[in-house]
């Protein structure tokens, strides 16, 4: 619907406001015909010079000072970006989060809950060797904690999908002022960087990621405890 903004008026006057004609109209877009920005400064170089046009045809509009301020500040509500967004349909996004994680974005559309399983204190033998549980003490603390700690670490196909959603999603804010090209050249760029060694180690020391999830889950873990009725469940 974006593409109306790209439409000939002409064509867009002979509708009359039939939807199908309007749509008919917006597809005649091509993407050749959307004119496109060569970098992030023009981006910015271009907005401040249609905030400081629409700020001048404000202040020829006879209007109380409330409605002024209503109307100035209209263009910062309107870019209000949505947080953590969600790729649609549609979207360039799609190929670029499938190109990078080898995930399709809606293969969990249709479950209801997880059905992978994954070790647990509780049934850590389906999991390890007996040979290597043989001198091990498995009712003390320290084996306890590394189970969880393995449980931790390691991830379903559902929980790595959701956990990439949300990088992807925090990587979409940086996506959305570059063009098509600039966007497939920055995810090759982090494929590349993911395939080599370089900093590696440091960029997991430094990462707070972990630290952050572990918090949210310990607070998830007192609330389902505080709350009997779902910790039953």
């Amino acid at each position: 619907m974006e593409n109306i903004a790209y439409c000939d008026p002409a064509d867009l006057a002979k509708t009359a406001g039939n939807p199908v004609a309007l749509q008919k109209v917006i597809n005649k877009v091509n993407p050749e015909d959307i004119p496109g920005l060569s970098s992030y400064d023009e981006v910015e170089q271009k907005l401040q010079e249609h905030l400081t046009a629409y700020k001048a045809a404000v202040e020829k509009l006879n209007l109380y000072p409330s409605d002024k301020k209503k109307m100035l500040s209209l263009p910062f509500f309107l870019a209000k970006r949505k947080e953590k967004p969600e790729i649609r349909n549609g979207q360039s996004y799609m190929d670029l989060f499938e190109e990078l994680t080898g995930m399709k974005y809606f293969a969990d559309k249709t479950m209801q809950h997880d059905l992978e399983e994954k070790i647990t204190e509780f049934d850590y033998e389906k999991y390890l060797n007996p040979e290597l549980l043989k001198n091990v003490d498995t009712s003390s603390d320290s084996f306890k904690d590394s189970i969880r700690a393995l449980n931790y670490i390691s991830k379903t196909q559902y929980e790595a999908l959701q956990y990439n959603k949300q990088q992807f999603s925090k990587l979409q804010s940086v996506l959305s002022g570059l063009s098509q090209s600039e966007q497939r050249a920055l995810i090759h760029m982090i494929k590349n960087k993911r395939s080599g060694d370089d900093d590696q180690l440091l960029d997991d020391i430094l990462d707070e990621e972990p630290l952050r999830e572990l918090a949210e889950l310990s607070e998830q873990a007192n609330y389902e405890l505080k709350n009997r009725y779902r910790h039953d469940k």
